[in-house]
C-alpha cells in the first residue's frame, strides 16, 4: 500500500522510541516476575499436596480458593463530605456541642444500605476530627454545655 504522505518525524523520535523500549522492557520484567511468582505457588500447592497425602487426604486440590470479604472503607470524598457538615453545623449555630456535630454526621457514616453506624463511634470519630481541627488552627473550645464540648470556629 503507497502512503499519500510520508510519515513524518520530529527531533525527538528518537527518545520518544527509547521510552518505549524501556516501558516494555519494565513490562517484560513485571512479566518474567508474574511467571516466577506462579511457578513458586504452584511448587508450594506440591508441598502442601504430598504433606496432606501423608495424612490420608487425597482429594485437597477439590478444595476451592478462599473469597474473602473486604471491610468497606470510608472514601475521601466521604470524609471531605463529614467536615463539610461539621463545619457547617458550627456555622449554622455559631457553636454546637460534639453530640450535636455527631448527630449532623451520623447519616455520613453509613458505608453501606444495610451497615448502622455505632453512636459511640460516631461520636469519638467526631470527637478525634474536632482536636485535628482543633490544632490545626479551624476550630476552638468554647467551654461546656454539660457533659458535652462546646466548639465553634477560629475567628
Amino acid at each position: 500500500m503507497e502512503r499519500k504522505h510520508r510519515a513524518t518525524r520530529t527531533d525527538s523520535y528518537k527518545l520518544t522510541i527509547a521510552g518505549l523500549l524501556t516501558t516494555r522492557a519494565e513490562m517484560a520484567g513485571e512479566r518474567v516476575r508474574a511467571v516466577e511468582h506462579l511457578a513458586a505457588v504452584d511448587r508450594d500447592l506440591g508441598h502442601l499436596d504430598a504433606v496432606l497425602a501423608m495424612f490420608g487426604v487425597t482429594d485437597g486440590h477439590k478444595v476451592k480458593p478462599l473469597q474473602r470479604a473486604t471491610t468497606p472503607r470510608a472514601k475521601r470524598a466521604d470524609v471531605l463530605a463529614r467536615h463539610r457538615t461539621m463545619l457547617a453545623v458550627m456555622r449554622s449555630t455559631g457553636a454546637a456541642t460534639t453530640t450535636q456535630i455527631a448527630e449532623a454526621v451520623t447519616p455520613l457514616f453509613k458505608l453501606h444500605d444495610d451497615h448502622e453506624p455505632e453512636p459511640a463511634a460516631v461520636l469519638s470519630a467526631v470527637r478525634k476530627m474536632l482536636h485535628r481541627l482543633e490544632r490545626q488552627g479551624g476550630v476552638v473550645r468554647d467551654g461546656w454545655d454539660g457533659d458535652a464540648r462546646v466548639w465553634r470556629l477560629q475567628g
